[in-house]
């Protein structure tokens, strides 16, 4: 993969797919709970598969040193 200076890479397919790496449409929750994360075209994500890649997204993106940059301008 090409490398760009200030552009990071996030590996999202390994958020939705099992343990084996193959595609997933329910995943386990905090509580161990089923949960739909994609919509009935396969595609798309479920309010919930959102919620998940939001919360993914906002954790990623408090570890980048340069955003912490950004916000104290």
């Amino acid at each position: 993969m090409t490398q760009r200076p200030g552009v990071h890479y996030l590996d999202l397919r390994s958020l939705f797919t099992d343990e084996s790496g193959d595609y997933a449409r329910y995943l386990p929750d905090s509580s161990g709970k089923l949960i739909d994360v994609r919509l009935t075209d396969g595609v798309h994500l479920s309010h919930w598969g959102g919620e998940w890649l939001s919360a993914f997204l906002l954790t990623e993106l408090k570890k980048s040193a340069e955003l912490d940059r950004l916000w104290s301008q």
